[in-house]
């Protein structure tokens, strides 16, 4: 099952569904088709000011009026779908899939080099998040926290073998300090990055 996916944008809210965007506006409900079946709602995101998502094959489409119109068509079939669009001074974003991450440049996807890029062969990416205006935080389904820096070289990892209780996660979220909020099977943890971590029963 795809999740779902909410941001705001002003005073207008918008709500990712498997059916289609659920637009809030001035006490008005809406609802916009996705242009294919195979758009991915939990990738839902705010990126240059636009309303943008991706699908299962890894293009991208932005929100023009009432339709969404594709921007990037990618070639890369076999790394499963878009997890996260990151907003971030990369070029025109990171695409983040299941098994890849993608800098986007105009209308071109192309594979961004990574040193985690040899665990992304037998961990899933579970999400990613832009934290501190410095650093891409990967999240490896069942491995661990990642952090790298603009060159794709890794800073910092949190994973079971140094201290994190549960890499099998469910949801994360960014804190107003910069930190992550991450919700696995058994446990809450807040990742301080650069710091150390917390650990909520």
């Amino acid at each position: 099952t795809r999740r779902s996916s909410d941001l705001t944008k002003g005073d207008v809210v918008y709500i990712g569904t498997q059916e289609g965007l659920l637009v809030w506006n001035q006490g008005l409900l809406s609802r916009l088709r996705w242009p294919l079946d195979s758009i991915n709602p939990a990738s839902l995101t705010l990126c240059h000011g636009k309303i943008t998502a991706g699908d299962q094959n890894g293009s991208i489409y932005e929100l023009e009026g009432a339709l969404f119109k594709q921007i990037a068509l990618s070639t890369f079939l076999d790394a499963g779908p878009v997890r996260a669009i990151i907003d971030c001074p990369l070029h025109d974003g990171l695409i983040v899939r299941r098994s890849g991450i993608f800098q986007k440049t105009g209308s071109t996807l192309v594979p961004w080099n990574s040193e985690i890029n040899s665990l992304l062969s037998h961990f899933e990416i579970f999400s990613a998040k832009w934290i501190l205006g410095k650093y891409l935080a990967v999240l490896l389904q069942n491995s661990g926290v990642y952090l790298m820096d603009r060159e794709g070289h890794l800073v910092e990892s949190f994973t079971p073998d140094s201290g994190l209780r549960d890499a099998r996660f469910r949801a994360v979220e960014v804190g107003s300090d910069g930190g992550l909020w991450i919700c696995s099977d058994t446990v809450i943890t807040r990742v301080q990055c650069e710091t150390a971590y917390t650990l909520f029963d």
